[in-house]
């Protein structure tokens, strides 16, 4: 080749190409850059050896080549342009950016060993969607090897396609009329018309003229073996002789011995490619298509199954979280949550059988696969698809969610079974209530009171209603001349007419064997019709509070109380006790205390303490008491400061009355803190009396007297049997 090649081509192409630089080549040519000058766009231009270009008829050679600048596809680099220069054919290609197959296998080899499987096979697809194209069009390669194959973007795509058949075909005669023997003898020896050497098939290598596309699939088996296993199927031949020999006579390890990971069907595919007679291969380039896909199809289903569950995962665990929150912040009802979960648990096997009708479906899809299975699964195939799925769930969770938004509005307009009192005008908000005396079996007549006790403390934290003091009802009683008399139903409707109350909460607790069934009702002061009647369920005696914290919290949503405040209410075993031994003295202590019984209400606390020590109720009443009847100084001292250590278990404003006790009657009266836990009650809790009755007296020993008469005069408003 003359030195000064590129000189004479940049001059003789001048005008419609502008020569850059010399990319290289082989045996068979030289390849430089250069750019179009009337598009702007790079091209690489190869001109054929000499020792080539003499044994071809070049007019020939432009012939064929203008069969093989027809094939357009996205895996083949087209030819543009073909000619001669000073008698050397030379041709045109686009210029990719990218490097070779055989440079991306160099670069892994030095670092992990091979390419990635999944790149491997995308490549792989690639090069046969590229060699089922030009076969239908009825072009042949014969010279598929990783130094024709170009990476780009991504992409793999085939370059010289239809160029070793120019050279082959183009041989026969030249210009000059050289002997054909003679020709093939010259191109034989550059290992270039034949294709090269470690990548032919056993026909091509035996100069078989009836060689086909299927010597193409021969050369593409070999290409994937070696980049799948990392060497190639007969990598111990070194010499020419010794490699075709091997192509004719030597059966490789099955590729899936050293190609970890690969699905069995490629595997199978790339031996069959292998196979020494061209009948045994697979008779299209299109077939490998079919089986590359139908196996990447079902790797990706597989994938696709695991994806999904991650997803359903994450899914649940973000609805779970978010329901939880709602339920905290925004004030959903409790039966959201399992509601919420339900759904998600619904959807849970149908994300397993669309993934399991998706990857049948997947693998029916091949050309080796078949069973019951596999029928069931394409039959089923259009009903269960991941776009059905997802829009099965996200009707299931709309509706769910209009549920709950049509629950919300119902509740909040009071309208059918799931309206509040207040939202239907049965009540209005911060309206009083008198709690009358409940009833229990004939075997233990105190559950009633427990139950009427226990109730208290359950709406004591509301802000929907205000329940009328025990202190207060009997003053009532007293006024009415019934002093002592017992608040039955009946009593506490005429009670509730004397303070201005709109309802009468009335209950009784029955017995079946062990079993206690709790039931109160709502009752308007003019009608025996309730507003309200729930019920609640306690197997044991240890359920007991718990039953009765259910009933006053379903009483306090149904009143209409926000939802948020009332999922916030702690459990009733908590702020008070499990021991129902222990309820049943604290509460004979309270009845005691409000018949003047001191001693009695003392005795009872005591009892109660002596069952639960961390029941906290008892001990500021026990305190408190004390205080009441100028008992000693340390008793109520201890009391009073065990009550204020547990004070953290009670309900807030249960917890403001306790500080209220320890500052005023405690070890270490503080009249400033005294004075700020009730003032601190009074703000959170504007009906509540017990800052109205201390305040008075902690602000005339604080020398406020101005704020005592006026405290004072708000107190003898609120019950006109306050003394100051």
């Amino acid at each position: 080749m003359q030195p000064d090649l590129q000189q004479r081509l940049a001059s003789s192409l001048s005008g419609t190409y502008s020569v850059e630089r010399e990319l290289g080549g082989g045996g068979m040519s030289r390849v430089f850059v250069a750019e179009e000058t009337a598009l702007g766009r790079r091209v690489v231009v190869k001109v054929l050896a000499p020792e080539v270009a003499g044994a071809l008829s070049g007019e020939r050679f432009v012939r064929e080549i203008r069969l093989a600048a027809r094939l357009q596809q996205a895996n083949i680099v087209p030819v543009l342009r073909a000619g001669e220069l000073d008698g050397l054919p030379y041709y045109t290609m686009p210029f990719v950016a990218g490097e070779s197959l055989r440079a991306a296998m160099n670069a892994a080899s030095a670092n992990t060993g091979t390419l990635g499987a999944s790149q491997s096979l995308a490549i792989l697809r690639d090069v046969a969607r590229a060699l089922a194209y030009a076969h239908g069009e009825g072009v042949v390669h014969r010279d598929i090897k990783p130094e024709n194959v170009l990476l780009s973007a991504g992409t793999a795509v085939v370059t010289d396609f239809g160029i070793a058949k120019a050279i082959s075909e183009a041989r026969a005669t030249n210009s000059e009329g050289t002997d054909e023997g003679a020709t093939s003898a010259a191109l034989t020896s550059l290992g270039v018309a034949l294709g090269t050497p470690g990548y032919m098939a056993p026909e091509q290598a035996a100069g078989d003229p009836d060689t086909d596309a299927r010597a193409d699939l021969y050369a593409w088996g070999v290409m994937a073996y070696e980049l799948l296993a990392g060497a190639h199927p007969f990598a111990h031949h070194r010499s020419t002789h010794a490699m075709l020999r091997a192509h004719m006579s030597e059966l490789p390890e099955h590729v899936a011995v050293r190609a970890r990971g690969i699905p069995r069907t490629i595997c199978d595919l790339i031996m069959r490619c292998l196979a020494k007679s061209p009948d045994e291969r697979p008779a299209r380039a299109s077939d490998l298509v079919d089986v590359l896909d139908s196996a990447t199809t079902a790797d990706r289903s597989s994938t696709g199954i695991f994806r999904a569950l991650l997803i359903y995962a994450a899914l649940f665990a973000l609805v779970g979280i978010t329901t939880r929150l709602a339920i905290t912040l925004i004030g959903l009802p409790h039966w959201v949550l399992p509601g919420a979960i339900g759904i998600m648990l619904l959807g849970l096997p149908v994300v397993l059988l669309t993934g399991l009708v998706q990857r049948q479906r997947s693998v029916a899809s091949g050309p080796d696969v078949a069973g019951t299975l596999a029928r069931l699964a394409m039959r089923q195939s259009q009903r269960f698809t991941w776009r059905r799925a997802v829009l099965a769930g996200a009707v299931a969770g709309s509706a769910f969610v209009a549920a709950v938004g049509g629950f919300m509005t119902m509740r909040h307009f009071g309208i059918g079974p799931f309206g509040s009192l207040i939202g239907s005008n049965a009540l209005a908000a911060r309206d009083r209530i008198v709690v009358a005396d409940m009833r229990g079996p004939a075997s233990d007549t105190a559950l009633g009171s427990v139950l009427a006790e226990g109730l208290r403390v359950g709406l004591g934290e509301s802000n929907a209603v205000r329940l009328v003091s025990k202190e207060l009802a009997q003053r009532t009683l007293q006024q009415m001349e019934r002093p002592g008399a017992a608040l039955t139903a009946g009593v506490a409707r005429d009670v509730a007419a004397r303070v201005q109350a709109k309802a009468v909460l009335d209950g009784d607790v029955r017995r079946v064997g062990t079993t206690s069934i709790l039931t109160v009702r709502l009752l308007p002061v003019d009608s025996d019709e309730p507003l309200v009647s729930l019920q609640e369920t306690a197997d044991t005696d240890a359920d007991f509070s718990a039953a009765t914290g259910r009933l006053a919290r379903r009483l306090r949503a149904r009143i209409g109380e926000s939802l948020r405040r009332v999922n916030a209410m702690p459990p009733l075993e908590q702020v008070t006790t499990a021991s129902l031994p222990a309820l049943r003295k604290y509460t004979s202590g309270t009845q005691a205390a409000s018949r003047g019984d001191y001693l009695l209400a003392m005795q009872s606390y005591r009892d109660a303490i002596a069952i639960d020590s961390q029941f906290v109720a008892p001990y500021v009443a026990l305190g408190v008491t004390i205080a009441q009847i100028s008992g000693t100084r340390d008793a109520q001292s201890r009391m009073l400061q065990h009550a204020y250590g547990l004070r953290s278990r009670l309900p807030r404003r249960e917890q403001l009355s306790a500080e209220i006790a320890y500052w005023n009657y405690g070890p270490e009266p503080d009249v400033g803190r005294a004075i700020a836990a009730a003032e601190g009650m009074r703000n959170l809790y504007p009906d509540a009396i017990e800052p109205l009755q201390a305040l008075p007296s902690l602000y005339f020993r604080a020398h406020r007297y101005a704020e005592t008469v006026h405290v004072a005069q708000q107190a003898m408003d609120a019950d006109s049997s306050f003394v100051v």
